[in-house]
This record gives structure tokens, C-alpha cells and sequence, in this order.
């Protein structure tokens, strides 16, 4: 495919061999207006949620002229004047900023705080989605988009923030193409810099302290059933160690 020019991810072609699979009844609903990725997104989640037969029963009576893509949306998916939205519980960052979107569009509300009323959402959590819908679209194609958890998401912009984004962005380029395809721990390892099965880094922030936010810091896991993983914390101390050293040593001849 790369050689042909053809980019896209793989979880944007399941997600088009899952729509190709949805009956003209509901497609035709958006010759109008368009559909874009989120509106496909969403029209996958509520056909696994609520059966096609729902869906295609709903589509039936709708009447697209006039409506905004949004509008077309919510009626399908069964929200009555775009105003009883349902809360997720387990509700992934892409899935719940992409309602608030829908949301801003229509013009159901204007800030995080009406659309939290709404949606029974903190403003807090709406913004933090956001924040994670706003990460690097190379970075965003690595992951499932409904295995993107919020805590997955805090780990992936916390490893920007102390990689850099465009380092970032070419690390996730080149891990796209890895066979067999890596675990999700694996490619938080890869994003960092880590390319072994025996040591695993999970980057956390510390908790804000007077209203400032908190620094970051780095874990390192060692496989403890691995043989070499005590040479290899070995190995991590003793590099660490020379490079303090050396750099007190050279503050002190200054």
C-alpha cells in the first residue's frame, strides 16, 4: 500500500468496510451534508449499541432537508431535539469530544460549561478530551480510536511534553508499520525510546502543588522474569550515575 501512495490506517479502512456495510436508507441521509470521520465514528458505536434494525428504522423517518449533519445524526441515533444526551460511563476522550463538537455545531451550546450541564460531564473531563482529540493525527492512527482511554491519553501527552512533538510524530511514523503489530504498552515504549521487551517506562505527572501543575517523571518496569533484567537496571544506574557525576564535575571547574 505505502508503495502505491495509499496512507490510510488501518483503522480508518475497518472503519470504511464497516460503513460500506450500513443500507442506503441511512447513507442517503448524508448526501447533503457530507459525513466525515467523527460522524462515522459514531454511526459504528450506536450500530454495535443499539442493532441496525434501530437504526434503519429511525433513518426511515427522517427527512434530511434543512438539517445540519449533526442534526441528521442525533435523530438516527435516537436523541430527541439533540437535548437528552446519553452519558457513557466508559465513553472514550474521541468519542465524548466529538458530542460536545456535535453539540457546538448545532448549536445545542457555546462553552465546556453548558455542554457539561447537558451531558452530565464536568467541564474539566470535556476539556481533557479535547486536549487528547488535539493530539498528532500520527499519533491518534497508532491506537484503536475506542481502545483510547483517558488514561491513555494523559500518557501520551505527558510523553510529548518530555519527548518534543516532532520527535514524536516520526517515532509513531515508523512504529505504524511494525509486524507483528506492537501491544499498547509496547508503543508508549517506542514513543519514549525503548525498543526491548524486558523494560517498559510509563511517564506521570506529579500531583499540582499552589495552583501550578505538577512535573513529570519517568518509571522504569524491568521484566523480573527476565534473567538480564538485574544487569540491566545495573547497566541503567551505572549510565545514570557517570552522567551526573560528570556533569557536577564539569559545574565545579567552572
Amino acid at each position: 500500500m505505502a508503495k502505491l501512495g495509499f496512507n490510510a490506517s488501518a483503522n480508518r479502512i475497518q472503519q470504511a468496510l464497516a460503513l460500506s456495510e450500513f443500507p442506503r436508507e441511512v447513507l442517503d441521509l448524508f448526501k447533503g451534508v457530507g459525513m466525515v470521520n467523527r460522524t462515522a465514528r459514531e454511526l459504528i458505536r450506536m450500530r454495535n449499541e443499539q442493532g441496525m434494525e434501530q437504526i434503519v428504522a429511525r433513518a426511515i423517518e427522517i427527512d434530511p432537508a434543512g438539517k445540519s449533519r449533526s442534526q441528521i445524526l442525533a435523530l438516527i441515533c435516537g436523541i430527541e431535539n439533540g437535548r437528552h444526551f446519553r452519558t457513557y460511563q466508559r465513553e472514550t476522550p474521541l468519542s465524548l469530544n466529538q458530542r460536545y463538537r456535535d453539540g457546538i455545531e448545532s448549536g445545542l451550546w457555546s462553552t465546556m460549561r453548558q455542554a457539561g450541564k447537558m451531558m452530565e460531564v464536568s467541564p474539566s473531563r470535556l476539556a481533557e478530551a479535547s486536549a487528547i482529540a488535539a493530539l498528532p493525527q500520527e499519533v491518534l492512527d497508532l491506537f484503536v480510536v475506542d481502545a483510547l482511554t483517558f488514561t491513555m491519553g494523559r500518557s501520551l501527552r505527558n510523553i510529548i511534553q518530555l519527548r518534543g512533538i516532532e520527535t514524536i510524530k516520526k517515532r509513531a511514523i515508523a512504529a505504524r508499520y511494525l509486524n507483528p503489530r506492537p501491544t499498547r504498552q509496547d508503543l508508549l515504549d517506542r514513543l519514549v525510546g525503548i525498543d526491548s521487551p524486558s523494560l517498559h517506562a510509563k511517564v506521570k505527572r506529579r500531583r499540582a502543588k499552589g495552583g501550578e501543575p505538577g512535573g513529570l517523571f519517568v518509571e522504569l518496569h524491568l521484566d523480573a522474569a527476565d534473567l538480564d533484567s538485574e544487569s540491566h537496571l545495573d547497566m541503567i544506574l551505572l549510565l545514570m550515575n557517570f552522567k551526573l557525576a560528570n556533569g557536577i564535575t564539569s559545574r565545579k571547574k567552572t
